[in-house]
């Protein structure tokens, strides 16, 4: 995907994208408030979980770096509190939290999209599919139908018209051996 089709996807969620950057924001700002220690990053997870409502998976990762971006800009401007270290690995827990989640959001998205494609295609196929179903009154000589109308109409007519296929003429090999055996005695 390229720049301006991104462009164009965030402008059609645009009410959306704007909710979601006002709330990682709201999340910086509290992590700009509360010392390094806390571990309010984990909010920015809900915010992707959030972000799956759009089912549009590039929106979603896109959302995902630029939360990546903010979780480590909210660690160099926390006011100072706790070790070092163990805020280090709180915050590389956050963004591997995030990404995990990312990676489940995408994942439900792309099978949410499988799913709507597979009932497309399945009302699509009920839409051409005419079945024959119920009570056929057919007369036992001709193998004539009688349409609900009281019209009678040959067999292979009502088939074709009722489910689409198309009827071919064949003998089997019992009528065979009588229409020969018939031809044989009446020669």
């Amino acid at each position: 995907m390229n720049i301006p089709e991104f462009a164009k996807l965030v402008r059609a969620n645009k009410l959306m994208v704007v909710q979601w950057i006002g709330l990682a924001i709201a999340v910086l700002l509290v992590d700009c408030v509360t010392p390094r220690g806390v571990n309010e990053g984990m909010l920015y997870a809900i915010i992707v979980i959030l972000s799956a409502s759009a089912r549009e998976r590039r929106l979603t990762i896109a959302l995902s770096c630029v939360i990546t971006v903010l979780i480590g800009v909210g660690l160099a401007i926390s006011p100072p509190g706790g070790a070092l270290w163990l805020v280090i690995i709180n915050r590389n827990l956050t963004m591997i939290l995030v990404w995990l989640v990312t990676a489940v959001m995408v994942r439900r998205i792309r099978v949410e999209h499988q799913r709507d494609a597979a009932l497309r295609d399945h009302e699509s196929a009920q839409a051409h599919i005419s079945l024959l179903h119920g009570l056929l009154p057919i007369c036992a000589w001709c193998k004539q139908i009688r349409e609900p109308d009281g019209r009678w109409v040959k067999l292979e007519s009502y088939i074709s018209q009722h489910s689409g296929a198309n009827v071919t003429h064949s003998i089997c090999p019992d009528c065979k051996d009588r229409v020969l055996r018939q031809r044989a005695d009446q020669s």
